[in-house]
């Protein structure tokens, strides 16, 4: 339910289908980036999520995108 209804907004922000792949979304989110405020660290992590299991390796499957605090974000 909670990818249905984050799809559904990332989607409509873009201007896209919510039945559009999540990677073209993903790739419209960070054009949008500058403009709207969109965290990097955020597709990052929902590119992460929907990464097809064929493109993971067994050194990546234990690999996580950065904590907010190793992104060098500050507060």
């Amino acid at each position: 339910m909670v990818e249905k209804i984050t799809r559904v907004v990332l989607a409509s922000r873009t201007g896209l289908s919510s039945d559009t792949p999540w990677l073209e979304i993903l790739d419209a989110v960070e054009q949008l980036e500058g403009r709207h405020g969109f965290d990097p660290g955020l597709v990052a992590t929902l590119r992460w999520l929907v990464r097809p299991p064929s493109q993971s390796s067994p050194r990546s499957a234990t690999t996580r995108p950065p904590s907010r605090s190793e992104s060098g974000s500050t507060k």
